[in-house]
């Protein structure tokens, strides 16, 4: 017998075995195979396009709206036929740009970010629908892969991953609720893909102690946003711009992938690794806003000012895209200032030298009614046009000092070869 062959019984000819070969099927099974590629294939492009749909979409709330409540106005489109074309060329742009800014965010092993929204997405969704119990959780990282290097009493302790001598430096964080965690564990591990979210590594026991869970992130070396501008500061015009994109980006890729809701938006939530890189990270388990005491509520006391209006009404609807804004313009004026703020309206002084656009986006991001205030794409797009406009500046005047310098050079050696033999060179010391 054949070993590439399907063997066929036939009950109704008195059980007689026929043997056909696999050629026959190999060909059908490719095809077969192709089809599923091409429908996966598809799938990815009208998940993609679905998305794109929804950023143009949050651009039309108020013509929606006005639709929904029929407004009795008559709308004559060709009169503005030319100004209709260019808003949405307009709008075009800003998307195209969008999409061709966000994916600066993803390593240069994996470019593909409708792969990654849609891979993340899945998870996201999986993770919502089963409760997982922490009693049958295994995967733990082996705690004799890490060395501690603070053996302190601290909620976080800095550690050297020693394993294949990689001997690169984590934080372990202590975990208070192992439930909540987990449920967000498998896509922890998955946001490694965005450079301006922490790195998340796992999950470690601690020898000799099973109720000691620890998170296992990137190991930050200047702590979060408020420490370093305390120690570090005044900070340079360029150093808040590049934070703030930095943010920006963070933010709509968790938008992207469903985890908007998971974070909470203050400058101790902000960390600043050892390249002075601005990563959303620290605390990843969305506050309970329904029922707050503000009084009462620990994780809350620092967070007042952060807070959307929305959020402090507590019979009104939880905004969670829209109240994360709110926080983020609190949080760019915190970024210009070098300071908490704490008052509800905050303005800006006049030596904070940051360019006009961007004290506008943060005043409109901290507007009291949720559906003026600007979307994360745009609040991005407008960030990184200021940066870029900066960093071009910074390259002008680098260049001019050069050429200063080096006429200055050359006006030097020209007298210097003015001067006789018998005159001495004066070198001034």
């Amino acid at each position: 017998m054949a070993k590439d062959s399907i063997i066929i019984n036939n009950n109704n000819f008195n059980k007689i075995k026929s043997e056909i070969p696999y050629e026959k099927f190999s060909q059908i099974i490719k095809e077969i195979e192709k089809s599923y590629e091409e429908i996966v294939e598809i799938y990815k492009k009208a998940e993609h396009n679905r998305r794109i749909c929804g950023i143009m979409l949050e651009r039309d709330d108020f013509d929606s709206t006005i639709q929904i409540l029929n407004f009795p106005l008559k709308v004559n489109y060709n009169l503005n036929s030319d100004d209709d074309e260019k808003r949405i060329k307009a709008d075009i742009n800003d998307l195209n740009e969008y999409l061709q800014y966000i994916e600066g965010d993803l390593t240069d092993s994996d470019k593909n970010v409708s792969d990654i929204v849609i891979h993340l997405n899945a998870l996201n969704n999986t993770i919502n629908s089963k409760l997982y119990d922490h009693d049958e959780f295994d995967e733990f990282l082996p705690y004799n892969d890490f060395e501690i290097l603070n053996n302190d009493f601290s909620s976080t302790r800095k550690c050297k991953r020693i394993k294949n001598g990689d001997n690169d430096f984590v934080a372990f964080k202590l975990v208070n609720n192992k439930n909540d965690i987990i449920k967000q564990v498998k896509i922890l591990s998955k946001l490694e893909k965005c450079h301006n979210i922490i790195k998340f590594y796992g999950l470690i026991i601690e020898d000799n102690n099973v109720d000691k869970w620890y998170l296992v992130n990137e190991w930050a070396e200047y702590g979060n946003l408020r420490n370093y501008y305390l120690e570090y500061g005044p900070l340079d015009v360029n150093v808040k711009l590049k934070f703030a994109v930095d943010i920006a980006r963070g933010l709509n890729f968790l938008k992207s992938i469903g985890m908007i809701n998971c974070i909470s938006i203050y400058a101790e939530n902000i960390l600043i690794t050892d390249r002075e890189t601005a990563k959303i990270g620290g605390n990843f388990n969305s506050i309970d806003y329904s029922n707050m005491n503000l009084e009462r509520n620990s994780k809350l006391e620092n967070l007042t000012q952060y807070l959307a209006p929305e959020l402090l009404n507590s019979n009104s609807q939880r905004y969670e895209t829209k109240s994360i804004i709110y926080s983020f313009g609190k949080l760019l004026w915190e970024i210009a200032e070098e300071k908490y703020p704490q008052k509800r309206y905050e303005t800006f002084s006049t030596n904070s030298f940051l360019p006009k656009e961007y004290k506008e986006i943060s005043q409109k991001a901290t507007n009291d009614d949720p559906y003026l205030r600007p979307t994360l794409a745009k609040i991005f797009i407008t960030l990184h046009r200021l940066y870029k406009n900066d960093d071009k500046k910074l390259s002008s005047s680098t260049y001019v000092l050069k050429n200063e310098v080096k006429e200055k050079g050359k006006l030097a050696l020209k007298n210097v070869s003015k001067l006789s033999n018998d005159e001495p060179i004066m070198f001034r010391q």
